[in-house]
């Protein structure tokens, strides 16, 4: 039978008491249950989606006994539940407070959200001031209306105002990081479809997306193209509207470049189904052959790491359909780790996998401590510009989920705002080791 789960709430707002830790369920819920167990007589309950209302209902948060709700109304029916990849913390919820045997599954299909329309034209008018800033300075003036009117259109006039001693070209600048930052967020494209493996612009998009932060010891492909070329791939994002010396474009045009030069390589590893050979085809792309010897290795590592582990992963999302059917078979379902793939946790695939928490005294890893590192000095910068003075206190909630999804960003940049160092024990790390993939 294929139903809906039924309300826990009632009155003018049941979402209010959906998480309520006090607020018993109706008795039409707890019937509900019972209808399912003992009239209908279900052998299993499979709950679709992240997240439910079982696992929320009153009782203790872990060895649950027969007077807490969530046992009032499950009883003995065995809880498959799909369940997210990314949302962790409340996944080990279902598993203490609903004996739920957990199918994670994949995030949606992502890609960089790019420019279109009003935000496009205004990206190309900035870049063509810069360049004429710096080339031809008497023309600049022509382009200065023409930007103004612009970023009305694009309705941005209220989010990046410009100061009254602030000087265009500053102003400008914060325009360009301002698009910069939109055009390269990642957004989903659609919706994930349980058991289906990404194919085709999908699976590419998605390659680009888990490549994008390093995996361990295996290297950023956008950073290692950026090093290529003696460049910081992050410093090229953070200072968008400057001008690349040397060369007639804006950093944020490089940064472009070398997306689309990263799809390249996925695309020829796509072409020849990953297998191991294409590795050296993609040596043999453009001038990287003539790379210094460490970052051929490095490109190595990476397109062998896509070869032999991510797309093989991404491939066996069929798990998410056919563990499904082992678990209502009462087969054993293997267990995994869990958190953001594509937040340098690629380490999470395959999906279709009974995922369980983490060790909280592993985080945070070497990347998110890059990472948190980043964030501090954010905060710090945003508000000296805000306030003209440094912070005298910083308050920071360290979110469950948050930092099981990453792998402890916040508690790195918590730790780099203490003045603190992590020092890591040899061998220690997010999920399998990554090294197996070094050249």
């Amino acid at each position: 039978m294929i139903t809906v789960q039924p309300p826990r709430g009632f009155g003018e707002d049941p979402g209010k008491i959906y998480h309520s830790s006090d607020a018993a369920p109706t008795h039409y819920y707890l019937a509900y249950y019972y209808w399912l167990r003992d009239i209908w007589q279900a052998d299993a309950v499979v709950h679709v989606g992240t997240h439910g209302s079982l696992e929320w209902l009153p009782g203790k948060g872990t060895g649950l006994s027969r007077d807490c709700y969530p046992d009032i109304a499950l009883g003995d029916l065995p809880n498959i539940y799909p369940y997210i990849v990314t949302i962790v913390g409340e996944g080990v919820q279902a598993k203490r407070r609903g004996a739920a045997c957990l199918i994670d599954y994949l995030t949606p299909p992502m890609s960089n959200a790019g420019t279109y329309d009003e935000l496009e034209e205004l990206e190309k008018l900035v870049d063509e001031y810069c360049q004429l800033q710096i080339n031809q300075p008497e023309k600049a003036e022509s382009a200065i209306d023409l930007i103004r009117k612009k970023v009305v259109v694009a309705h941005l006039d209220q989010d990046i105002a410009q100061g009254d001693d602030e000087e265009f070209s500053a102003y400008v600048g914060r325009i360009h990081a301002y698009v910069t930052d939109i055009k390269n967020m990642q957004i989903r494209v659609g919706l994930h479809i349980l058991g289906s493996p990404p194919q085709g612009e999908v699976l590419r998009e998605y390659l680009l997306a888990l490549t994008r932060l390093e995996n361990g010891q295996v290297p950023s492909l956008a950073r290692l193209l950026a090093k290529k070329d003696g460049y910081n791939y992050y410093e090229l994002l953070e200072n968008s509207a400057q001008l690349v010396e040397g060369k007639n474009i804006t950093c944020g045009t490089l940064a472009d470049r070398i997306r689309a030069a990263s799809a390249e390589i996925i695309e020829t590893l796509m072409e020849r189904d990953f297998a191991e050979e294409a590795v050296e085809d993609v040596c043999k792309l453009r001038d990287y052959g003539q790379m210094a010897m460490d970052l051929q290795a490095d490109m190595r590592t990476i397109c062998r790491y896509i070869c032999t582990d991510i797309a093989p992963n991404l491939g066996k999302t069929v798990q998410e359909m056919t563990n499904t059917l082992k678990a209502l078979a009462g087969e054993f379902i293997e267990p995994s780790p869990a958190g953001a793939p594509t937040s340098g946790r690629a380490d999470v695939l395959p999906t279709g996998r009974n995922f369980y928490g983490i060790d909280p005294r592993m985080l945070s890893s070497r990347v998110t401590w890059e990472t948190g590192k980043k964030m501090a000095d954010a905060v710090i910068h945003d508000y000296i510009a805000a306030e003209g003075r440094y912070p005298e206190s910083i308050g920071i909630i360290l979110w469950a989920g948050a930092n099981m999804r990453t792998h402890g960003e916040c508690i790195g940049q918590f730790l780099y705002l203490l003045g603190i160092r992590p020092v890591w024990q040899k061998g220690s790390g997010p999920g399998r080791r990554f090294g197996d993939y070094a050249a």
